[in-house]
């Protein structure tokens, strides 16, 4: 299974769709939702790694464990 698989499937078990709503054209906007936000996200932090700035922890707790290995 693919990562963009696993991730819609995630989706469709937290959100029910609406009958008659075409799931494909959901699928699709969706993904390109979570792109961008990922792209967005190692762009931001991409500028904290070479500019060797401190990070808020308080306001980004759900980064932390992670921020070693980006860096």
């Amino acid at each position: 299974m693919s990562f963009k698989e696993m991730i819609w499937r995630e989706l469709k078990d937290i959100f029910t769709l609406p009958e008659g709503v075409d799931e494909e054209l959901v699928r699709q906007f969706a993904l390109r939702k979570m792109a961008l936000a990922i792209a967005t996200f190692k762009k931001k932090f991409a500028n904290y790694v070479k500019k060797d700035k401190k990070l808020n922890w308080d306001d980004l707790s759900q980064v932390k464990p992670y921020w070693e290995e980006f860096k």
